[in-house]
């Protein structure tokens, strides 16, 4: 399976809606933009029929180096992880039943 890049996507903007690749480019750019955005401020953004992107904070914690033992009988080191962040994307149900819709249209040729 290929990766689409944001070139590909814009190539076929062109495609479905016109306009040039350089300013779909750009209308994309934006897009991913104001969604980042809107996620670092509010925590989620949901675009209904596709998705919700959610905001994940993975606490400070400490944690050992299992790697970083010296000799024998002495404790593993201890290392403090910061407080990170994370994004995770879930797909609406509208979006799944497509995907298997097309995967099962494309199982169909492939036979």
């Amino acid at each position: 399976m290929a990766t689409v890049t944001r070139r590909d996507l814009a190539v076929a903007l062109k495609e479905a809606c016109g306009g040039t690749i350089t300013d779909n480019d750009y209308w994309i750019q934006c897009f991913v933009d104001i969604v980042s955005q809107k996620v670092s401020e509010h925590g989620r953004v949901e675009i209904r029929g596709f998705g919700s992107f959610n905001l994940n904070t993975i606490r400070a914690h400490t944690t050992v180096n299992p790697g970083g033992a010296g000799k024998e009988g002495e404790p593993l080191p201890e290392l403090h992880v910061p407080e990170t962040y994370t994004v995770d994307f879930r797909a609406s149900s509208l979006l799944k039943e497509r995907l298997k819709a097309d995967r099962a249209k494309k199982d169909e040729a492939d036979e």
